[in-house]
């Protein structure tokens, strides 16, 4: 890997793919209630939610103005998803020329979360070295995936980076920490008082965030790096972070960045590094759950009957029983196990009957996070819902090293309302 480093960053001694920053905030006559929204991968499935946004943010400078919510991405036409990304990139030059954003300059977040389901939990804003990540499936890096990544889903994004002045970021890098000897090191080497940026509730049911500054020369910032390098990682040694949620978003910043290296971008290059926040996979703070499956146009039958045909010759070790959900009741679907994990027998299946039923069409295959939410859509009748068991969060770190990243959608770091709102940003032109 270069040793390059950004001039506004800070890199640790002994994990240099991680580094400190020059951050934008909100400054301080902006509102954080309007300005902080969730990720745009959420209520995908739930437009009313996006419609709720908007009602919330009317003309109040915003985040919403600056990320393009992908449960916008099936519905809107060339025309339409060119002038949206036009616009987000006009509001990002347009927040900074009014000097809406303050520099925070070489540092660190440490996050206060509590969120709407689960209690209070720690992480650290940062920035990780993209010459330290590869979304490859056999990629033996520091940062690696933990899902597959579906190169389609990446040009969306990267049309909206592409000509950004800024990245506002919802990706979260596990880091395996059974002990928790990182995070809470740092937080007792904080001044809750003088060090705070940011307090805040979060619309919509996100619950509340507090933001504390560990700057790049401080003895927090050097508490971390002794904590990381004590951290043993797994297998061959050089695997640190797994991406746990926005696994395409940081795809998306990876092939932004090659694509300015081939136009001769500096080693320098702001760009080169991609905001994410830190978490430890052991934190009980941080839920660990199955992302559920919902399909459109089908019944339960429909899938038993072609899952019955699909396994007909398979002869596996155990089986294994899961509901389906439709507006007439619940259903069990029971799938042969072969494979490690759950989803590594049951998505080829499903992939195969979105082909075979519904040709041409794999949008009718969602992803849902949250027993509630796949309920209530399927209980409206014309879909089924699949649920899954719970997943064991110890799995990941070894899977990972051991065989390469889990099929796509395998887990989520909770519930929808649990996911990041964006309130940071960082230049990258």
């Amino acid at each position: 890997m270069s040793t390059s480093s950004c001039p506004t960053c800070h890199t640790l001694v002994s994990t240099p793919e991680i580094s400190t920053t020059s951050f934008l905030l909100p400054s301080p006559d902006v509102p954080l209630g309007t300005w902080s929204v969730i990720a745009c991968d959420q209520f995908t499935s739930t437009p009313e939610y996006w419609q709720a946004v908007e009602g919330i943010v009317g003309q109040a400078p915003s985040t919403l103005r600056m990320i393009y919510p992908e449960v916008y991405l099936d519905s809107e036409d060339d025309t339409q998803r060119t002038r949206r990304v036009e616009e987000i990139n006009d509001t990002m030059d347009a927040y900074m020329s009014r000097r809406l954003l303050s520099e925070l300059p070489d540092s660190a977040i440490l996050v206060e979360r509590i969120t709407p389901t689960r209690e209070l939990r720690w992480s650290l804003l940062c920035v990780v070295d993209l010459e330290a990540y590869s979304f490859a499936p056999d990629a033996k890096c520091a940062v690696r995936p933990s899902e597959m990544t579906v190169p389609e889903r990446i040009p969306p994004r990267a049309a909206v980076r592409r000509n950004a002045a800024l990245e506002l970021s919802h990706v979260q890098l596990l880091f395996d920490d059974p002990e928790h000897t990182v995070l809470e090191t740092v937080e007792a080497q904080i001044d809750k008082n003088t060090d705070l940026l940011y307090d805040t509730a979060l619309m919509q049911g996100g619950g509340h965030v507090r933001g504390y500054r560990i700057p790049g020369e401080s003895a927090a910032w050097k508490a971390l790096d002794a904590g990381f390098a004590a951290l043993s990682a797994p297998g061959d040694g050089t695997f640190h972070f797994a991406v746990g949620d926005g696994n395409h978003s940081l795809a998306t910043a990876k092939t932004h960045w090659e694509a300015l290296k081939a136009q001769g971008a500096e080693a320098n290059h702001p760009a080169r590094w991609s905001m994410v926040e830190l978490l430890n996979i052991h934190d009980p703070a941080i839920p660990f759950e199955p992302i559920y499956r919902l399909v459109y146009g089908a019944s339960a039958e429909q899938l038993q009957d072609f899952a019955h045909k699909f396994w007909a010759d398979k002869d596996a070790p155990s089986e294994m029983e899961i509901v389906l959900v439709e507006a007439g009741g619940e259903h069990v679907l029971r799938v042969p196990r072969e494979k490690t994990l759950l989803m590594e027998d049951l998505q080829p299946m499903l992939d195969a009957f979105v082909t075979e039923v519904f040709p041409g069409k794999p949008e009718v295959l969602d992803y849902i996070h949250g027993d509630a939410e796949l309920r209530e859509l399927a209980s409206v009748g014309n879909c089924v819902g699949i649920l899954l068991p719970d997943l064991d969060r110890h799995v990941l770190f070894p899977y990972v090293s051991a065989n390469g990243p889990m099929p796509r959608k395998t887990f989520s770091l909770g519930e929808a309302e649990d996911k990041r709102y964006y309130l940071e940003a960082r230049a990258i032109r």
